[in-house]
């Protein structure tokens, strides 16, 4: 019963991490870009942030990256008019361009990616449930009579084999009969081969006088 709780919770703890991170990155560049010319591309942090957000559990991933993501935008284009100034204008405009192309790009192309990554393991744990269904091993003392061949089941009946291993398996019977008790049971069909008389040739009989 800990277990169960203890994986959410831990789970829960985590997210929160991720959260206090992504958050601390975005008041960390803003500060630093506040700090630096206009014409040091200081913002492109932001795109740490934006991967940091990745981290967290897949039902809040897409929420959380494009929050980031929007926060990182708006934050970009506000440090645009605080920064101190300083580089061309041309060059100020084409980094802050930049740095948006990398935020987008990097939250598309990595929801994108968990999201593939998210398909393959959850087709991974069906694939290995099904194998764990089709696969079941008969082991342990199996009380079989000496003579009828019967097993006594788990509720003390006893059944035929073949109706045993069935159940507990994926094993299928096809009957027939082994060369023995071909033999046995079946002399008439199995046994020595007979030989039958072959038919009298056509014409008169030699034995016949002839008139």
């Amino acid at each position: 019963m800990q277990d169960r709780h203890a994986k959410p919770r831990k789970r829960a703890r985590f997210n929160i991490l991720v959260l206090i991170l992504s958050g601390l990155l975005l008041v960390l560049t803003f500060v630093v870009d506040l700090r630096v010319p206009l014409g040091v591309a200081a913002s492109v942090f932001y795109v740490a942030a934006v991967f940091a957000a990745f981290w967290i559990s897949r039902r809040f991933r897409t929420l959380l990256t494009v929050l980031v993501a929007s926060l990182a935008s708006g934050l970009t284009v506000l440090g645009y008019f605080l920064s101190p100034p300083g580089g061309t204008f041309w060059m100020v405009v084409l980094n802050r361009g930049l740095v948006l192309l990398a935020i987008w790009v990097t939250a598309i192309s990595g929801l994108r990616y968990a999201h593939v990554r998210d398909q393959l393991l959850m087709l991974s744990r069906r694939r290995e449930q099904r194998a764990r269904k089709q696969v079941q091993v008969l082991s342990g003392l199996l009380p079989i009579c000496a003579h009828c061949k019967d097993i006594r089941n788990d509720e003390g009946y006893w059944q035929k084999l073949e109706a045993y291993i069935m159940k507990h398996s994926e094993a299928k019977f096809s009957h027939g009969l082994c060369p023995k008790c071909q033999l046995k049971y079946y002399p008439e069909l199995f046994g020595e081969e007979k030989v039958f008389p072959l038919p009298e040739p056509a014409g008169p009989n030699p034995a016949q006088p002839l008139n």
